[in-house]
């Protein structure tokens, strides 16, 4: 009786050790498919964790500068812009080309076609919060993109203080001295902001020139077209 019963357990031993094998075949080789399947959604996670805090904003922009004495009629720019993370991944450096736009007197809109010499700046540091200051030095402007007066521009001087607030927006404010046509301290009230353009050659009508109009909801955003030609030019416009 004894041997019956030893013989009945290693028989039941045996099945079911079969039955595991066959339900799980090369388990090895299973796990090696899921490794190279799931490659790609690890890889994009690891980018994300890298990325937190910081954006990359290359590609081509509309950059609008409000002037605080017109605010409603922004110089405007095709800013062509790279952004290279850092090794580390909390911060980079941020190259911008600004290819001035003409505009008429108290326009928006209107022709906005690339005008004058480009302003180039590059190895911009932003650090881990996507912040970064910059001073352009000595920068010139045509008349033919001034919507003020259609007067030519000099800045012994030229600051940016911004941000970068996502993939599709920076901004910040606008610092410096201006000469002439008139001599100018510009203060925290002149802003500038950069929307990201899907293509070059369809410009958008509605223009954000501060990160608070940037950020604003639908509805809320700041529009230079609806007000320009409704304030009169002050002598002291640029």
């Amino acid at each position: 009786m004894h041997n019956r019963i030893s013989s009945i357990l290693l028989s039941l031993t045996m099945v079911v050790m079969t039955l595991a094998l066959l339900g799980c075949p090369d388990p090895d080789g299973k796990f090696e498919v899921f490794l190279e399947r799931s490659a790609d959604d690890r890889d994009i996670e690891e980018e994300e964790i890298i990325a937190t805090g910081i954006a990359d904003v290359t590609g081509d922009f509309l950059f609008a500068l409000a002037a605080e004495l017109k605010p409603e009629a922004p110089f405007q720019f095709i800013a062509t812009t790279v952004f290279e993370a850092n090794e580390e991944g909390d911060g980079g450096t941020l190259s911008i080309t600004l290819q001035p736009l003409s505009l008429n007197p108290g326009s928006t809109t209107e022709p906005r076609e690339p005008v004058g010499d480009p302003i180039t700046v590059s190895g911009i540091e932003v650090d881990a919060d996507g912040l970064f200051f910059q001073d352009l030095g000595e920068t010139t402007l045509v008349g033919e993109a001034n919507p003020i007066t259609g007067s030519d521009i000099f800045a012994s001087s030229l600051t940016l203080k911004g941000s970068i607030q996502g993939p599709d927006l920076y901004c910040g404010t606008v610092g410096g001295t201006i000469v002439t046509p008139i001599s100018l301290e510009l203060t925290t009230a002149s802003t500038f902001a950069a929307v990201r353009l899907e293509s070059i050659d369809d410009l958008p009508t509605t223009i954000i020139g501060s990160c608070a109009a940037g950020n604003a909801e639908d509805g809320e955003e700041e529009t230079g077209e609806e007000e320009t030609g409704e304030e009169e030019t002050g002598e002291e416009e640029t």
